[in-house]
């Protein structure tokens, strides 16, 4: 069984060519404040059962473990964007476990990523995100944090996406076309293994699955994000102009990746 986490609404036919296996996701969407009256609204969560497309509750929160298999939960957010104090996201990988998988580079992929956001939005005819260096740097300090925490949460330890911009002295202030109205944020989230659990084949084995290569984990992550309603919709926004992504790698081999926009 593919162990994929889908948001808000269930996507029905994602390409079945498409190496998903472990992938788990969350995203926050973009807010909308009039200007010089931002504030912080409560963020809401909401998860479906996988094949009902009924409710069901299942909050993620500061204490809730990321559930394995099947859901992703979807965080509103209206505020301004921020980000933490910068940290080293770049820490020793413990490799005891599987000495034989090489971790990747992780700056290159974060660039991998970047252009495959990028390769999305044009063939939907929507102009290219910029890179954004204070953004990465914002991505990745909450990245360290999720996987420090072991949890893809939005509101790790009661953060907010707003408190995380703000930390990183971030201002997004992205005019929609409205007179006062702004976007002020977005954040996507993935947990991808590098080496899936298992492959499945015919006859009802399984074996050990290859290690994915830095384009495969840039390619699971952009796909399930554009699988997924809520971070397709932040993915192919037609109002953000740039963004940065933070990736971390755990002595799991999960990579970590946060997608931040403005």
């Amino acid at each position: 069984m593919r162990d994929v986490q889908f948001g808000q609404e269930e996507r029905a036919g994602r390409s079945p060519r498409s190496d998903l296996r472990g992938v788990s996701l969350a995203a926050v969407q973009p807010g909308r404040v009039p200007a010089m009256r931002a504030r912080q609204q409560p963020s809401r969560v909401r998860a479906l059962k996988r094949g009902t497309g009924h409710p069901f509750d299942g909050s993620v929160g500061p204490r809730s473990r990321c559930p394995m298999r099947c859901l992703i939960a979807t965080v509103v957010v209206l505020g301004i964007g921020c980000g933490g104090p910068p940290r080293d996201a770049r820490s020793p990988v413990d490799l005891r476990f599987s000495p034989a998988v090489q971790s990747p580079a992780l700056d290159e992929l974060e660039q991998l990523v970047h252009g495959e956001v990028n390769r999305a939005r044009r063939t939907h005819g929507l102009p290219p995100l910029g890179w954004d260096d204070a953004l990465a740097t914002v991505a990745r300090d909450y990245a360290v944090k999720l996987r420090r925490a072991d949890q893809l949460t939005h509101t790790l330890r009661r953060s907010t996406l707003s408190g995380r911009y703000e930390r990183g002295g971030y201002v997004c202030r992205v005019a929609t076309g409205t007179p006062g109205r702004f976007l002020t944020g977005g954040e996507n989230l993935a947990l991808i293994p590098q080496v899936p659990v298992v492959r499945q084949v015919q006859g009802g084995r399984s074996e050990p699955a290859r290690t994915r290569s830095d384009v495969e984990i840039a390619r699971a992550s952009v796909e399930g994000w554009l699988n997924s309603p809520p971070h397709r919709a932040n993915l192919l926004h037609r109002h953000w102009g740039k963004q940065g992504i933070g990736i971390v790698i755990d002595r799991d081999h999960r990579l970590w990746i946060v997608q931040n926009f403005c």
